[in-house]
């Protein structure tokens, strides 16, 4: 009697924590992951890399506010931006065919888990409805001991192998569970590239439409600065004129003795006509917004308005006049078929026929030395050849 009450105390607390852990596994759901926040370290790192590259480009514009220069940034900044475009495409591509196999997994292993989870809990609720009806009933049946402990071994290998069958199952919906999550992450992703690529495709829209407007602005900048060139040729040509005529005058006068003495021997020594910066130098040059080759004659000199402008040798004023691209401008002769020309001034001091020294003031630098051309400007010729100023000053 006392290994029947053993057996069967045995029995009931298997049979009851076999119970236990079924109903409490039936209540079990998937419960998936859905705090997804976090976006694909390679769209991050392009997207550090594309910012990288912008704010050494906005500096540059900082810098630099030449259309043409602003233009060639632009031009750099919409092909990265491209580059970028095609970049999140791909990734949105290859997280588009991971997603697709993600979900057919989840879906076939979503099936097979059903049907594995219906099969249990059929079985569990056998068990279930046996031990409320009587956890005795079974061992009860038979008062033999031997056939006792046959039953409740036989019970025991049952308990065992539904316990690994609902074990199965639980790894079965902790994967499931994990192929959710993975599932979400990459659905996550997947919108992160599409509000980046929302987000790259205005901004793309908005810099070529900024670069029509600039290339608008070249374009006008452009014909205004071949106009100022046509202006300049004319200039130069009745500018010329004036020197022929000098030179025909001169050669027809009397000789006089140079004032001052022999200009050709100052080569070198001359002082600045106005101080700053040479902006344009003598000769050919191709400029830079128009790409086309123009001559400079003589020099540009970055001075402030109202700078006196003084004379760089003794001489005679030979011309004062007005010419377009020029403003007031004053011819100084200084024999020996030498001329100094000053141009762009706000006011002239000194009239044709005067004569002045060496660092005589002949009047003030203009307003408009900019708008005429590039600040003041200043020639040396012998007769009608145009000499390089800065060889002669020193």
């Amino acid at each position: 009697m006392k290994l029947f009450s053993l057996f069967f105390a045995l029995f009931l607390t298997c049979l009851l924590s076999f119970s236990a852990f079924a109903q409490e596994t039936a209540r079990d759901s998937i419960k998936p992951s859905t705090d997804i926040t976090e976006v694909s370290e390679d769209l991050t790192k392009i997207r550090q890399e594309l910012e990288g590259e912008r704010r050494q480009l906005a500096d540059v514009e900082k810098k630099e506010r030449s259309v043409s220069k602003q233009l060639e940034n632009l031009n750099v900044g919409i092909n990265l931006t491209e580059k970028y475009l095609k970049r999140l495409a791909k990734k949105k591509r290859e997280v588009e065919k991971k997603y697709r196999l993600t979900s057919a997994s989840l879906n076939l292993s979503e099936l097979a888990y059903q049907e594995r989870k219906e099969r249990l809990g059929m079985r569990l609720k056998y068990f279930y409805i046996a031990n409320q009806k009587a956890k005795s009933e079974i061992l009860l049946a038979s008062s033999e001991p031997q056939t006792l402990l046959e039953r409740f071994f036989d019970f025991r290998r049952i308990v065992s192998q539904e316990k690994k069958e609902i074990s199965l199952v639980q790894d079965q919906k902790n994967y499931l569970a994990a192929q959710q999550k993975k599932l979400e992450k990459e659905a996550a992703t997947l919108r992160a590239i599409e509000r980046e690529q929302k987000k790259e495709e205005a901004r793309l829209l908005a810099s070529k439409e900024k670069r029509q407007e600039l290339l608008a602005q070249l374009r006008q900048q452009k014909e205004g600065h071949l106009a100022s060139i046509e202006r300049l040729k004319q200039s130069a040509a009745e500018l010329q004129k004036i020197i022929d005529e000098l030179e025909r005058k001169r050669k027809t006068r009397r000789a006089v003795p140079p004032p001052g003495g022999n200009f050709a021997a100052l080569k070198g020594t001359l002082p600045w006509p106005v101080g700053g910066a040479v902006i344009s130098k003598f000769g050919t040059h191709k400029d830079p917004k128009t790409r086309i080759f123009s001559f400079q004659p003589g020099i540009d000199i970055d001075a402030p308005t109202g700078a006196e402008v003084r004379a760089v040798a003794p001489g005679n004023v030979a011309y004062s006049g007005f010419l377009r691209g020029y403003g007031k401008f004053l011819i100084l002769s200084h024999g020996g078929g030498y001329y100094t020309l000053y141009a762009r001034f706000e006011d002239v001091l000194v009239e044709t026929g005067d004569q002045v020294a060496a660092g005589q003031v002949l009047g003030t630098v203009s307003a408009e030395a900019f708008t005429l051309g590039n600040g003041f400007h200043f020639e040396v010729r012998k007769g009608k050849t145009q000499e390089n100023p800065e060889e002669w000053l020193r």
